[in-house]
């Protein structure tokens, strides 16, 4: 089995799925058997979420999109954040918040504002994944206000979950697992950073993206700061 992870072997880990005869579903449809629930928690890149949504509706794919509005590293709200998400919606893919409970005191609060900003752009969402759990999951079938979450006992221990997260399968490889070998149902959560480049290990992954990341602003800085004529009021240097 192939443990490399870039757009070749995702396409492979997808297509095994869908070789087994499992249907790719809401987390709400998540019965016993033959049924996968595909998420994936926006961390760096909406970019790299974008080439993942097309490549899945390519094969018929519907997975969720979790987005992390407290996010340092994109803007979901801007010109081109705003885009991105419309397209991975018209692909025909979910939404949620990818919610941060540190970054707010009263985190109920926090949430209800965050959901409704995320549905200002997307519609509605009906569940929500928790950005580095940590405690929460010592008593992890709490409510988020009036909203379900990935954690629930019912899509986190009552049926297979397994996740790419530091770019390796730590609760083992999902196509290895007992679970798929008797087809019964899953919760894979995909981080598209790990799959969308070609670079080998994790640092040769994030190291990209920092490039392109560096890449990204220094543009948007000299396009921020133009003459009236259009021309770039001065050059940054040491660009990438």
């Amino acid at each position: 089995m192939d443990d490399t992870m870039n757009t070749t072997t995702y396409v492979s880990l997808l297509q095994s799925f869908l070789d087994a005869s499992y249907r790719f579903g809401d987390f709400g449809q998540l019965g016993p058997e033959r049924t996968i629930v595909l998420r994936h928690d926006i961390d760096f890149s909406l970019e790299y979420a974008l080439k993942a949504a097309r490549i899945e509706a390519e094969m018929g794919i519907s997975a969720y999109y979790f987005i992390l509005l407290t996010s340092n590293f994109y803007n979901a709200f801007s010109r081109q954040g705003r885009e991105m998400l419309l397209e991975i919606k018209q692909l025909g893919h979910r939404f949620g918040v990818h919610f941060d409970p540190t970054v707010h005191d009263n985190v109920e609060a926090g949430f209800e504002e965050e959901r409704a900003a995320l549905e200002s752009v997307v519609g509605h969402t009906d569940i929500t994944s928790l950005h580095r759990p940590g405690k929460f999951l010592e008593d992890n079938n709490r409510s988020i206000g009036s909203c379900e979450h990935t954690y629930l006992d019912k899509y986190f221990k009552d049926v297979k979950y397994t996740s790419d997260s530091n770019a390796r399968f730590k609760y083992g490889h999902p196509l290895a697992s007992a679970e798929f070998m008797a087809g019964k149902s899953i919760h894979l959560l995909i981080h598209p950073i790990w799959w969308m480049l070609d670079e080998g290990s994790m640092s040769d992954k994030v190291r990209e993206w920092q490039k392109e990341r560096l890449t990204f602003l220094n543009d948007d800085v000299i396009y921020s700061l133009v003459n009236f004529d259009g021309t770039p009021a001065f050059e940054l240097e040491n660009q990438p």
